[in-house]
Parts: structure tokens; C-alpha cells; sequence
């Protein structure tokens, strides 16, 4: 053979790609998600989240399988349609753990993050080098826990006349209670986004100042996307606790 040979180096390209890039955000409220539909608030789990493990911000989002959009963040899975994007997604699960990386190979998904020395399941499975790993079908990330989480629309903040809030998720989980505390004496409308259909106003409240009111839904009673409008401006906390 002639001629001159160059070995090419891609090492710099398989960086780029294997890179995770955080594409959430965390305020004191909850966690941000955003897309080409919009801005919407999902809750958080262990404070633990708002930091990267061990300097590192985990993966959050990937495709696994075909078309099976997931989202990995404040240690709650969620899927969400690929081309729907986030409006109408969906908790899996609260797992509570630092999982790292997530990928699919084969109908196989793999987690990485996995403590040294877990107990052998079936799914845990340990190697010489200590990256340890976790497989398993797709179906299985539903059983890692029960949805759960806490949150706010807004967080001691100042609010304006007849400002609406961003909208937080409310499906996927069982019991729900949501906590209003006002600076003033004000009245706050929940409005809640039916099976992606457009709001609807679900209850006026009305806060006394200094004072906390709690409103626990029913059991089960659960619309896709809830906000709030506040009647005047007022520095406002509107917190919700899902179970």
C-alpha cells in the first residue's frame, strides 16, 4: 500500500457525545423544565438533588427503546412523548437514588450509579472495575417506587395583580395536598388543565395574612396540570405535597 496514512483521533468527538448536559433547572420552588410547549414546574425529592453527585451533574433525559422518551430528575423517573415533548408527561417513579447514567441496549435498560456491594436481585449486577450496573425490561423502572414529591408555584415570592403562576404537574400521583400562605388577606383561584384540554378554574381559596390554609383533594382526583391567579399583588407561598 502507498500513500500517507493519518490516524484520525476521535476522541474529542465521543466526549462531545457522551457529555450530559444538565437541561433542568432548580429554583426554590421546584424543578424547571422547558421546551417548545413552554415552562412547567415538576416536584422535587431529597434535597440531595439540587447539587451534582460527586461534582457531576447525572444524565436527565434520553430516548429508551423506540420512541419512549424518559426523564431522570430530583430522583423521580418520568416518560413524556418525544414529539408531544413535556405537556404531557408523566411520573414512573420516585426511586430516590443517585442513579448516574441510563440507557437502553438490546430491550435492555441499564442504569449506572448503583452502590458497591448491593445485594444481587436479578438486576444488580457487580464487576472487577466497580462500575457496577443495573438491568432490567423497561416495565421494571415502574416498580422502583411510588410517585412522590413536594413543591410550590411560587416560594415567598412577590407576586402581581392577577398574575398567573407556571404550571405544575399534578397527574401520576394519589394524594395531594396543597398549603397557601399570603402576606395579606388575598384570593387565589387553582385552575387545573383537564387531559391537556384547556383550564378550567377548580376552587376559589382565600388566604388570611400570616395564617396557612391547607386544602387536601380527594382521593384519587387528579388533572394533568395545575397553576394559581392571585386577585392583587402579595409575597405568597402556594406549596403542594404529593404521596
Amino acid at each position: 500500500m502507498t500513500g500517507d496514512y493519518h490516524s484520525i483521533n476521535k476522541t474529542h468527538d465521543i466526549v462531545r457525545i457522551l457529555k450530559l448536559n444538565k437541561t433542568f433547572h432548580i429554583d426554590d420552588a421546584s424543578v424547571i423544565v422547558s421546551d417548545f410547549n413552554g415552562t412547567f414546574r415538576l416536584p422535587k425529592d431529597d434535597p440531595a438533588y439540587d447539587q451534582p453527585f460527586n461534582r457531576y451533574w447525572p444524565r436527565d433525559d434520553r430516548e429508551l427503546e423506540t420512541e419512549r422518551f424518559m426523564l431522570n430528575v430530583h430522583g423521580t423517573f418520568y416518560e413524556a412523548g418525544r414529539e408531544a415533548g413535556y405537556v404531557g408527561i408523566r411520573p414512573i417513579a420516585t426511586h430516590s437514588k443517585k442513579i448516574m447514567d441510563f440507557a437502553s441496549w438490546r430491550g435492555i435498560v441499564i442504569l449506572t450509579g448503583t452502590k458497591q456491594n448491593a445485594s444481587f436481585d436479578g438486576h444488580y449486577f457487580p464487576t472487577s472495575r466497580g462500575n457496577d450496573q443495573w438491568f432490567g425490561m423497561i416495565e421494571d423502572l415502574w416498580k422502583l417506587g411510588k410517585p412522590r414529591g413536594e413543591g410550590a408555584l411560587w416560594k415567598e415570592n412577590y407576586v402581581n395583580t392577577n398574575e398567573i403562576s407556571l404550571t405544575y404537574l399534578m397527574t401520576g400521583y394519589d394524594k395531594k395536598t396543597v398549603s397557601i400562605t399570603a402576606d395579606t388577606n388575598i384570593n387565589v383561584t387553582l385552575q387545573v388543565n383537564v387531559e391537556l384540554h384547556g383550564w378550567h378554574n377548580y376552587k376559589p381559596m382565600q388566604a388570611i395574612a400570616g395564617s396557612t390554609i391547607h386544602y387536601v383533594f380527594s382521593d384519587g382526583y387528579s388533572d394533568h396540570w395545575i397553576r394559581a391567579v392571585v386577585e392583587r399583588a402579595c409575597t405568597i407561598t402556594i406549596s403542594f405535597k404529593y404521596q
